[in-house]
């Protein structure tokens, strides 16, 4: 079912649709945009109805100027779109009040709905919503299947966002910042950037910044001349071999101050001295910075450089957490499935609904390199078909799994019953739903009548 949120400073639009389109959606609230941002992080939405008019909004939760709360839904929509552009909007105004319903589109609004309209029945706001969700699922069919071919799979609105973020990156040279949590996937959101670039024929490095030393980062990354008194031998930095490529420089936060001081020259005039040399060697590539770490925070700890960090932020990349994308989960097995089963040349398994609910609904500290490893561990050890005793006995990595009620068999109504067990629970119901009738109870049961009388006074039955 799809997630509508209302926005709006009463709750009768709420209440409208609570009661006449549930069926159809889920809807959720707000009562002002000033919380927009944090919400649309951790909820995935599909799509937004908001009031133009905010008249009973306190003035510390308006967006907009004070004067003008007649056009809070306004700015609450350019925020929207700033935030999440691809997320459709259908903004509710005031009957006749064309100039705002032309300001909204204009500001990107899918549709307006007059508030008046909401009266005569509640098929035409469905229509509207049904229209706007389907041209945005017709927007990005071709973004997903694009993706899904790179091998990152998902269709939640977070997926979109992270997708399109991708593309745009990959078409600007400017420096990218990517963040989010260990194993949510910036080295492959990285390489996609690299593979959907104009520097694709280039190399691509990883530079893992945490494997190193000190002293091994500044020679790998600047490059090293060879000295013949000490014997030290001549390489490039890593800067110069991935001239025409891409560089992805991988938990920039683990980086020291002394190397950040060189590394924001380097990123400023697209040269680099290497250690023990005075000539400046020229390269161009493709710069990625990847850390899971608050920079901003680390700014303000005196551990980072604000200058480097405001010149690598300036193309900056969330990368969600897994439990933030829990509705892609299904998409992402079926392509990890695909995938390993290619690999090892492998028939490919089966996995079943249960199965898939039970991974859905359990937390992912470890993000998609956790998911990833539990779904290549389990088809090495199902037997065609991936279920929930699968990952219920697998034990090891999996203890998680089994404290988690969603994967646990349920408990079925027929376990410890006996045949007479069930034949008294028939007969009874149908007794009593009868009111008596033993030639109803004997047709509905397939029981004869004289059987129907000797089950009643065995089992104790009026």
């Amino acid at each position: 079912m799809r997630n509508i949120l209302i926005i709006d400073d009463t709750d009768s639009t709420y209440t409208y649709c609570r009661e006449f389109l549930s069926n159809y959606f889920s809807f959720k609230y707000l009562p002002s945009g000033f919380d927009i941002e944090a919400y649309l992080k951790d909820n995935d939405i599909d799509l937004v109805l908001l009031d133009k008019n905010f008249r009973n909004t306190p003035d510390d939760k308006l967006i907009g100027p004070v004067s003008e709360k007649h056009n809070e839904g306004l700015r609450i929509l350019g925020l929207i779109k700033k935030l999440k552009n691809s997320l459709p909007v259908i903004m509710i105004t005031s009957y006749g009040d064309i100039i705002s319903a032309e300001q909204a589109i204009n500001l990107g609004a899918y549709d307006y709905i007059e508030s008046d309209m909401l009266i005569r029945g509640e098929t035409i706001l469905k229509n509207k919503i049904n229209n706007a969700l389907e041209k945005a699922d017709e927007d990005n069919s071709d973004l997903l299947d694009k993706f899904h071919a790179l091998g990152m799979a998902g269709s939640s609105l977070l997926s979109i966002e992270l997708f399109q973020n991708i593309e745009k990156a990959a078409g600007n040279d400017e420096p990218i910042l990517l963040t989010g949590p260990t194993g949510a996937g910036k080295d492959k959101a990285a390489r996609i950037i690299h593979e959907r670039s104009a520097r694709i024929q280039g190399e691509f490095i990883n530079f893992a910044l945490p494997e190193r030393s000190s002293t091994m980062i500044e020679s790998e990354l600047f490059g090293i001349e060879k000295k013949a008194a000490t014997g030290v031998d001549f390489h490039h930095g890593i800067f110069e071999a991935a001239s025409g490529g891409t560089v992805l420089l991988n938990e920039i936060g683990e980086l020291s101050l002394s190397i950040q001081t060189k590394l924001l020259r380097v990123i400023e005039e697209g040269i680099v001295y290497r250690i023990g040399g005075v000539k400046a060697i020229e390269f161009d590539c493709k710069m990625i910075f990847a850390t899971n770490k608050n920079l901003a925070a680390m700014v303000k700890n005196g551990d980072f450089r604000k200058d480097l960090y405001y010149r690598i932020n300036s193309n900056h990349i969330e990368i969600p957490s897994l439990d933030a994308r829990r509705n892609d989960i299904p998409e992402l097995i079926e392509l990890m499935i695909d995938d390993y089963s290619n690999k090892r040349s492998i028939i490919r398994p089966e996995i079943s609904d249960k199965a898939v609910d039970a991974l859905k609904n359990r937390n992912w500290p470890g993000n998609i390199r956790e998911l990833r490893n539990i779904i290549e561990g389990l088809i090495e050890n199902c037997d065609g078909v991936i279920t929930l005793g699968t990952i219920v006995n697998h034990g090891g990595n999996y203890d998680q799994l089994k404290d988690n009620y969603s994967v646990r068999e349920p408990k079925s109504y027929l376990d410890g019953k006996k045949l007479t067990d069930l034949e008294r629970e028939s007969i009874e119901y149908h007794y009593n739903k009868f009111k008596g009738d033993i030639d109803k109870v004997a047709e509905t049961t397939g029981i004869s009548r004289s059987k129907i009388y000797e089950r009643l006074k065995q089992y104790g039955i009026k």
